[in-house]
């Protein structure tokens, strides 16, 4: 008997309860020990910050990391699945600042660094408890226990080796730069960070016009036009082009220098001016034109203030003359080297005035003091005071306000600085090509970022600016000579400890700081610099600093190296314990065994050269058969022997097995006179590095014993020791593999993320290895509210996730999302109502086909003892709807798997609602007589045959949607397998993937069926233009269609699903339908233009001419068939519908016969209804009563009973009672 399914289930409920048995059962962990041996595939988890809250857009993201490597589990692989936190850099510290009411830079040194480090580390994860419940509401399978952390010692001393990998490859410098700084924060930020979403914003600023006085010419002014007055004090130069035309005006007091083509920009501070003469950029530099500062900040020189070439220099905008201060853009900056220019930096880094710089302007240190340039909240005020200062100078022509988009830092959100600073780089422009290459090598989702967004960011890729003058991070592990300036980079705890002789277990910057060292023979002290590192050169090493690679790296392997279980023994079929050399020598190889390892042999295709084996018996005859097979010197070593069990040596190993639960930890237990799981590791471990180290470039066989392969394998394999372990079948060949497998198989993060984690993964992979970072990657796009905008707190425009979770459950969301553009780059504007729609098109069916199966199963007794039977009777099946359905299946297995592979999500999670509709709407519908039918004494095979079928597709289906919706499945493959006597695992997920059989595909059965659901599609639909109810009988239906559809087979079946008397084939469409060509208009109307008209015209008339693949000729020129539209015209008098090739028409004259027959139908259903209301069994047998219609009675009582499973009565008290159609029904339970 199967469990009785609640049609009223509660999914969110549902899924409290699966939760409740995963965590019972430590279904996740099980489900990747169970894998132990197999291929890795290596997953790549973005760390998030814990400083806030999980929202949707990790939702995506998080399912999305859920799904591919629960669907890849099923396929075999060995997945780890370790969760990561991101712990440093600015998102840290500005929430630490906030509450502890600190202001800036100096404020937090005033504060003392180590006590705000300090604070950092206690608060960065706050929210983690809030962040495991939520992975875990919504499904996700991830292991928190073993999650890594960018601020553990460990991984910051992997980040350190990357560093210095990069340092001994000569790909990091140290230079000063134009960055753009925060002066909050008062750290530069990278290209890339200055690019993040929400970076730039609108702002409104001021522009000025400045009048530079020019030397040697009496009242003569060159023009400069700027966005960032703030940098004039720092000007040392005029640029112009030589090539552009330069003009001279004069109002008779004054005469200014613009460019000619500029004049239109400035027609209103024009007015009163003439122009005098015009000349050439080239003509000023010729002449060597000088100016005066505006500011004194300099002694005159011959090389500062003068009028230079520049080509940047153009006429777009401003005056066509440039204003060079090289501390304040890279251009500048450039052409200020080139001229030999003093650097004059008058603003520091916290964006305040420098008063050193100006020490006889006194004036202008007062004016500044106090304002920093672009506050946060005051982003004018500095331009303001310099522009009043200018006017105050007579040196303003025309000051103008103006919105543009300005860069914002993208933690505290202060509009940034063009500044110059010193930083440390890696080099990037010089490998574009190599980043471009890699790039080709990776299947993105979608394909058109590989060529756009990244492609286009990479080709423009820059040096990468990695350290940061802030404080909680991973200090830069370099250290310089105090007096010599040497430097040492360090890239490894050891290796500091070996320079210092101190003891280091602490890497971060207050720790660090502190430790110094000289080296004998060198004078001076070596002291750290003060950076530490932009936080996304940290999770840019997450490969390898989550591993703690190279340092906690198990053996490099240098040859292929395996292992193979000996094949089936006599102890396997006795069921003991066979360990010594005696025992085992009682326990050869069986019959089965000895084919067992002669077909693995066979099928390995591999030439070993060594055969190392245990000198058991049943080892060095499975030694024996690879070598006739494969080759190989084979050599036997004690170290690859059974576990030595002791006491329990000969014994029944039921016995082992028993003492074996009973103890606490199972790798120092001993049994008497045995030896542990330790020391076995350590044996096996240590041939293994035998082999491998005098050894190079072999194929290396061990054979061994399933308890010595099992340790080994979790050693290469996993950093954790297992306390559960996979089953090792007999003669088993398993790969060693390390547990460092690079690059990943899948990564997948938001769109974001192409110039962030994507991008720095890829820098350092290229820069470390010339290999991508990842292999296959999922680009997933911005989820918005459901009014197309920006999800907000304040505005509150969308439901809270737990809302969703606790309303619909976890598989309706996972789903709807997993079904949307979204998964492909694709923005989705969030509707809770799309989340109800998947709990009613796809949680709702698939549970209620489970409920129509177990009810039917459990009336008629049928209940299935094991797959194999199941699966033989539904393969056997002649009935054309199981043959139909299975083959139906196997479509959808072949391609959801083909899809799933090429991490089409959004295809594959499509295919799940038509095969859906088929399975309920169609397979079940269609065979519920079948399952009515009485139980016969002679034959049930057809009854048999759609149980089983039904319960293979359902089976089945689960294990395809498993992975997008874990709870549900789980729950169903509960409930179908509680019966089985099959040795199934525990939970689905740790099932394997089912393949495609394609053997099962009925092409042609798949193309018919879907044609005559196109027929009834067609007709239901002329009922509906008509309003005539499908329970109402009708005439006949003329169908004009594709011989291929052979309708003769299926008149039957169109005849019952429309409740049409008769169908009519027409052999030409025309006797009914008349074929108009219809041009779309809104697809041709761009490459038309005014032939459109045309030919829509002489296509209405007929004019037209199509060949056998569908193109038409209209008017000379031709159409492919997805330009054109087929409309069929019923002749006069008949009402026609068309789909492609197939043509109907509905007779929709109703006899008094049929309206009689049609009132019957509908009365059918009232007590359909009524039984439902009663909440009667479906096998119930009633008894009813119907009055008012003694004709309607006579002519179809016997079909309204044998379709409600009852017998006329006569009803004193009823159950139900109900008046319609002009009748009065009542019904009784026997």
């Amino acid at each position: 008997m199967f469990q009785k399914i609640n049609n009223q289930q509660s999914f969110p409920q549902l899924e409290e309860q699966i939760l409740a048995f995963w965590e019972k059962t430590d279904a996740f962990q099980k489900s990747i020990d169970l894998r132990l041996g197999n291929e890795n595939f290596v997953f790549f988890d973005g760390p998030p910050f814990a400083t806030g809250l999980p929202h949707y857009g990790h939702i995506i993201g998080a399912t999305l990391k859920d799904i591919f490597p629960r669907y890849k589990t099923m396929q075999g692989f060995y997945v780890e699945r370790k969760f990561g936190w991101d712990c440093h850099g600015l998102p840290v510290e500005n929430l630490i600042e906030k509450e502890l009411g600190l202001a800036d830079k100096q404020a937090i040194e005033d504060y003392g660094v180590d006590t705000f480090n300090e604070k950092c580390r206690d608060s960065v994860l706050r929210y983690e408890h809030e962040w495991e419940y939520f992975v875990n509401r919504m499904g996700r399978w991830v292991d928190f226990k073993n999650n890594y952390k960018t601020m553990n010692p460990e991984y910051m001393e992997s980040t350190w080796w990357v560093f210095k990998s990069l340092w001994n490859k000569n790909r990091v410098y140290q230079a000063q730069k134009p960055m753009h700084i925060c002066p909050r924060c008062e750290t530069p930020l990278s290209n890339f960070e200055v690019n993040q979403p929400g970076a730039y914003q609108e702002i409104n600023d001021i522009s000025a016009t400045v009048k530079f006085k020019v030397h040697n010419k009496e009242n003569t002014f060159i023009l400069a036009w700027t966005t960032t007055p703030w940098t004039l004090p720092g000007n040392t130069l005029l640029a112009v082009n030589p090539e552009v035309t330069y003009a001279s005006l004069s109002n008779g007091s004054q005469t200014i220098i613009i460019a000619e083509d500029l004049l239109e920009n400035y027609e209103k501070a024009l007015e009163g001016y003439e122009k005098i003469n015009t000349f050439s950029g080239q003509d000023m530099i010729d002449e060597n034109w000088t100016y005066k500062p505006l500011f004194q900040t300099y002694k005159e020189t011959e090389n500062a203030f003068r009028v230079v070439a520049a080509d940047f220099v153009t006429t777009e905008s401003g005056t066509g003359i440039v204003h060079i201060a090289p501390a304040f853009g890279e251009d500048d900056l450039n052409l200020g080297k080139i001229e030999k220019v003093e650097f004059l930096q008058h603003i520091g880094m916290n964006g305040y005035f420098k008063k050193h710089i100006f020490e006889e302007c006194k004036n202008l240190i007062d004016t500044f003091e106090d304002i920093p340039v672009k506050a946060k909240d005051h982003n004018r005020d500095f331009d303001k005071n310099m522009i009043q200062v200018l006017q105050k100078q007579d040196q303003l022509f025309e000051r103008k306000d103006m919105l543009h988009s300005y860069p914002h830092c993208w933690r505290c959100d202060t509009p940034l600085l063009n500044y110059a600073t010193d930083s440390w780089f890696v080099k990037v422009e010089d490998m574009r090509e190599k980043l471009l290459k890699n790039n080709d090598e990776i299947n993105w989702t979608p394909k058109h970022i590989q060529k756009g967004r990244f492609g286009k960011w990479l080709e423009g890729a820059r040096d990468w600016a990695i350290s940061r003058n802030r404080f909680w991070g991973t200090p830069l592990p370099v250290w310089i000579n105090d007096i010599s300036e040497k430097q040492i980079c360090m890239g490894s705890i050891k290796e500091l400890e070996d320079f210092s002789g101190k003891t280091v277990c602490d890497l971060h910057k207050h720790h660090v700081d502190q430790i110094t060292f000289t080296i004998e023979g060198e004078e001076g002290t070596y002291k750290r610099i003060s950076e530490v590192f932009d936080c996304w050169f940290e999770s840019g090493s997450m490969p390898y600093a989550s591993r703690h690679y190279p340092f906690s790296e198990n053996i490099s392997l240098k040859n292929e190296m395996y292992f193979a279980r000996h094949g089936h023994a006599e102890n396997n079929r006795l069921k003991v314990y066979s360990c010594s050399l005696e025992s085992a020598s009682k326990h050869p190889l069986t019959e089965q065994g000895r084919k067992e390892v002669t077909t693995a042999a066979q099928e390995s295709n591999i030439q070993f050269d060594y055969i190392v084996t245990s000198p058991l018996l049943r080892t060095t005859e499975t030694a024996k058969i690879y070598q006739e097979i494969c080759g190989g010197e084979i050599i036997e070593d004690n170290r690859l022997i059974e576990r030595n069990a002791g006491e329990f040596d000969g014994c029944e190993r039921s016995a082992a097995t028993s003492w074996s639960t009973q103890q606490h930890d199972i790798w120092t237990a001993r049994p008497e006179g045995g030896e542990t799981y330790e020391e076995i590791q350590k044996r096996t471990l240590d041939i293994i590095n035998e082999y491998n180290t005098t050894h190079e470039g072999k194929n290396i066989l061990f054979v061994s014993h399933a308890c010595t392969i099992k340790l080994a394998l979790q050693k290469f394999q996993t950093e954790k020791r297992l306390n559960t372990f996979p089953k090792i079948p007999n003669a088993k060949l398993l790969k060693i593999q390390n547990n460092f497998k690079f690059p990943a198989d899948f990564i997948a993060e938001g769109l974001d993320q192409t110039r962030g984690w994507f991008y720095v993964l890829t820098v350092l992979s290229t820069s470390l290895f010339d290999t991508p970072a990842f292999k296959n990657v999922i680009v997933n796009g911005t989820i918005l509210a459901e009014d197309g905008k920006e999800m907000s707190k304040r505005l509150k425009n969308y439901p809270s996730p737990k809302i969703i979770f606790d309303k619909h459950g976890a598989d309706a969301m996972r789903f709807y999302l997993m079904n949307s553009p979204c998964v492909h780059g694709e923005p989705l504007s969030f509707a809770e109502k799309g989340v109800g729609e998947v709990v009613r098109k796809i949680l709702l069916p698939i549970w209620n086909a489970v409920s129509f199966l177990t009810t039917y199963a459990n009336a008629d007794k049928w209940t299935p003892k094991n797959l194999d039977a199941v699966y033989k009777t539904s393969k056997d099946s002649k009935n054309q709807l199981d043959i139909w359905m299975l083959s139906e299946l196997e479509i959808l297995k072949n391609s959801f798997t083909k899809e799933m592979d090429n991490y089409n999500m959004q295809k594959a999670a499509s295919l799940i609602y038509p095969f859906l509709d088929n399975m309920t709407n169609w397979y079940i519908r269609r065979s519920r007589r079948r399952f009515w039918e009485k139980n016969n004494q002679s034959d049930n095979s057809d009854k048999t045959a759609a149980y089983s079928t039904l319960f293979v597709t359902l089976y089945e289906l689960i294990h395809i949607l498993a992975p997008i919706c874990p709870f549900i499945t789980e729950s169903i493959y509960k409930t179908l397998t509680e019966s089985l006597e099959d040795n199934l695992p525990a939970s689905l997920h740790h099932c394997d993937w089912i393949q495609p059989e394609t053997s099962r595909i009925h092409t042609d059965i798949s193309y018919e069926i879907a044609n005559v659901q196109k027929i009834i599609s067609l007709g239901l639909r002329l009922r509906k233009q008509e309003n005539i109810r499908v329970r109402q009988p009708l005439l006949s239906l003329s169908i004009a269609c594709n011989e291929n559809v052979h309708l003769e087979k299926y008149k039957e079946i169109i005849k019952e699903e429309l409740n049409i008397k008769e169908i009519i084939i027409i052999e030409n469409p025309e006797d009914i339908a008349t074929k108009n060509i219809k041009p779309n208009a809104r697809l041709l109307g761009k490459r038309l233009g005014k032939k459109m008209q045309p030919i829509i015209i002489a296509a209405k008339q007929g004019n037209y001419s199509m060949d056998d693949n569908g193109n038409v000729m209209i008017e000379g020129e031709s159409f492919s068939p997805e330009e054109i539209e087929i409309v069929y015209e019923g002749k006069e008098g008949l009402n026609v519908l068309a789909d492609s090739d197939i043509i109907v028409s509905l007779n929709i004259h109703i006899t008094p016969e049929l309206a009689q027959e049609g009132k019957a139908r509908e009365i059918l259903r009232h007590i359909q209804d009524m039984r439902k209301s009663a909440d009667y069994n479906v096998s119930d047998r009633i008894i009813v009563d119907i009055s008012g219609d003694e004709d309607l009675m006579n002519n179809f009582g016997e079909y309204i009973c044998s379709e409600t499973l009852s017998t006329p009565g006569t009803i004193e008290k009823a159950d139900q009672e109900k008046e319609a159609e002009g009748m009065v029904i009542k019904i009784f339970r026997k």
